[in-house]
């Protein structure tokens, strides 16, 4: 992985459990990590959901390798959420070297 390409700012979120002023349970996304990353948006698709035109953009994501990543997180890059949609890690001489994220989001 060269270094010299990541060079998008990334947030990377996880979902937290809060109470709000009643009890109940609230589902909250919170910034665990902030790094840096290569983005290669890849494309954008337009679907039919429940009778409505729904645009979906799909993107790669790399980054250097961290264990603590999985596919419940969320990413906020460039002004969107994206969902995780698959996290594989990438190995150079049987060390782990880095993460390739597979990500979508709906415009």
């Amino acid at each position: 992985m060269n270094s010299g390409n990541l060079r998008h700012r990334v947030s990377i979120l996880r979902a937290t459990t809060a109470a709000d002023s009643f009890g109940y349970p609230v589902e909250t996304w919170s910034s665990i990590a902030e790094v840096w990353g290569e983005f290669r948006e890849e494309r954008a698709t337009e679907v039919l959901k429940s009778e409505r035109p729904t645009a979906f953009s799909q993107a790669i994501l790399f980054l250097r390798y961290r264990a603590d990543i999985t596919a419940k997180d969320k990413v906020q890059c460039k002004g969107k959420t994206w969902d995780i949609l698959n996290v594989r890690t990438l190995e150079n001489m049987r060390r782990n070297e880095g993460l390739e994220l597979a990500l979508r989001t709906s415009d």
